[in-house]
């Protein structure tokens, strides 16, 4: 039983950081600090200290029973569940895989808590992290290059295909690339599309400058996300995007061939990166096939051998989140995972369709596409894919709460839900929609609706 004293402190604690608006802060200095904090321990400790801590002792299940009103939420923890429960049925369960496992459910529905109910709850906030991102990106970005490329040309960074790579955690080419993608998209729906003079001149500037990062980094998968992300907004908002969607698989050939890919004239890939991932794959559904239903459990361990002699190199993952979550958590997880991508993206093209806001499926698109080829385990301690996965789920998550706010039904079940005791929490918000959508508009009208 906890003391009176120490639930007044506690009261006190969570009033203060409400009152300084530490919750909003430190969340957008986490996810910026993907960017340009250069040591994974500082980034998880202040992860741990900043947001996880904090989160845990002020009013954590009041949060959560704001979330739960919303299906993809609790798609979302149904899946995080699973795969942490699913070191169980290892091969050679054991206590330190069951214990990490529990621990990455907790830190990552923390995030996706805090993030879904900042979203929700605040309309500024979205827009907020959009200029903390194009802050960060406008110069973590430059800075990227000068660092890397002073590093590659004098022989203390060890490149072999020369691919930039990022300053912060996000040091890794294609993980760097899909996260700088992401943060783009932000930038371009909540920045570019409703500024004007100088500062639309700096949000074009972040825009450009995390296109530019991507092209550099040279990964194919952030790439080809990209191009299918932008491709398919384009065709769901205009009739003439329906020539672009028949291009689409031309221009993406086309890269490919440019890339030393494939061949021209040639169907046939060349020996590379996304060769190796043909021989990958198949070794990981062969596994997957041995234990379908439940999976092998998340602490399993497999080495897939590229048979590429005299080395014959082995690598460690299955480069592919969704073959990595059936692998690991057998077909229940798939299913989850499947069912909670098909719903976020209907919630996205909802955006789209009625206000005219596509930063949600722009993102969801990007990283749905880039795990294709990418990937291995959705539960782990802070990660990038964190940023180009989990995020633009729980954008998605905030919009579907704020849809029911506008819903009658919707509200009277989300009142009920919220506790008695905390006057915040009884507050239903009508959504605002993206920065710069049509103000008085409610959600369930066409109003912004683009021209179709």
């Amino acid at each position: 039983m906890h003391h009176p004293s120490d639930r007044a402190s506690l009261t006190r604690l969570c009033r203060e950081l409400d009152r300084a608006d530490w919750w909003s802060l430190a969340y957008c200095l986490f996810i910026c600090g993907f960017f340009f904090l250069p040591a994974s321990k500082l980034h998880n400790n202040f992860f741990y200290a900043g947001l996880l801590l904090p989160a845990l002792l002020c009013q954590p299940l009041t949060r959560l029973r704001r979330c739960w009103c919303s299906p993809l939420y609790r798609l979302a923890l149904a899946l995080i569940l699973w795969l942490a429960v699913s070191n169980l049925w290892l091969a050679t369960p054991g206590f330190e895989d069951f214990r990490d496992s529990l621990f990455h459910g907790l830190y990552l529905t923390v995030f996706l808590t805090l993030g879904v109910d900042l979203l929700h709850r605040d309309p500024g906030f979205r827009p907020r992290l959009a200029r903390w991102l194009a802050i960060t990106v406008g110069v973590c970005a430059p800075l990227s290059m000068v660092w890397f490329y002073t590093g590659y040309l004098q022989g203390w960074i060890d490149s072999p295909d020369g691919r930039l790579q990022g300053f912060g955690r996000v040091d890794h080419s294609g993980l760097a690339a899909a996260s700088y993608a992401v943060a783009g998209w932000l930038v371009y729906w909540d920045g570019v599309r409703h500024s004007h003079g100088p500062t639309r001149r700096y949000w074009t500037y972040a825009v450009a400058a995390s296109l530019i990062f991507v092209v550099l980094a040279g990964s194919r998968g952030a790439w080809l996300a990209l191009l299918g992300s932008a491709t398919l907004l384009v065709c769901l908002r205009h009739r003439g995007g329906l020539w672009l969607l028949m291009g689409a698989p031309l221009l993406g050939y086309g890269l490919l061939m440019a890339t030393g890919t494939m061949a021209l004239g040639e169907l046939r890939v060349l020996p590379g990166g996304d060769s190796y991932r043909l021989a990958i794959w198949s070794q990981s559904l062969a596994h997957w096939l041995a234990a379908p239903w439940l999976g092998h459990g998340l602490g399993a361990e497999f080495a897939y051998d590229l048979a590429l002699p005299p080395a014959h190199p082995v690598v460690d993952h299955p480069h592919s989140a969704y073959l990595g979550t059936a692998l690991y958590g057998g077909v229940g997880a798939l299913a989850l995972l499947l069912a909670l991508l098909g719903g976020a993206l209907y919630r996205g093209w909802q955006l789209l369709y009625r206000r005219d806001d596509g930063a949600v499926l722009a993102n969801l698109l990007l990283g749905g596409l880039f795990t294709v080829t990418d990937g291995a385990r959705l539960l782990d301690n802070p990660q990038p894919f964190w940023v180009y996965f989990w995020l633009p789920l729980a954008l998605a998550m905030a919009a579907e709460l704020q849809n029911q706010a506008v819903n009658p039904a919707a509200t009277r079940r989300t009142t009920v839900a919220a506790p008695a005791d905390d006057a915040n929490s009884a507050k239903t918000v009508p959504d605002p929609g993206a920065a710069g959508s049509a103000p008085n508009a409610p959600a369930d009208t066409p109003a912004g609706r683009p021209d179709r």
